[in-house]
């Protein structure tokens, strides 16, 4: 009940302000971008760059991303999954590849490249 009420006087003084002539912005989840954010057609491995390369995945749990970092979303967890990397984002920290093998495995996102194979 409680939060019914909060959400509706919200809502009237986001009404209230957008008719004052006031802007309203809205922030939503950062929403997937795959392959579009790659800044680099290469990825940093062992100190060359090459243009994809197969590595496994090295934490725990690894987070397979929608986008190049922590405020994307999770699609799920890998765990020690192969994945094929073929381009990269911010400064080669952040991998976009298909997951090779695991419960994810055909699945295409983003992974922290700190957390793979990749030297």
């Amino acid at each position: 009940m409680l939060k019914s009420t909060l959400g509706r006087a919200a809502a009237a003084g986001t009404l209230a302000l957008a008719a004052l002539g006031g802007t309203v912005a809205l922030a939503g989840p950062a929403s997937a971008v795959g392959s579009s954010a790659c800044t680099s057609s290469y990825v940093s491995n062992g100190g060359q760059l090459v243009p994809s390369v197969n590595t496994l995945t090295r934490a725990g749990a690894l987070n397979l991303r929608t986008g190049p970092g922590t405020g994307y979303s999770s699609r799920g967890s890998l765990y020690q999954a192969g994945f094929y990397a073929t381009c990269s984002a911010r400064n080669y920290s952040w991998v976009y590849g298909k997951v090779l093998s695991g419960a994810h495995r055909g699945q295409w996102g983003w992974v922290a490249r700190q957390y793979t194979g990749l030297a």
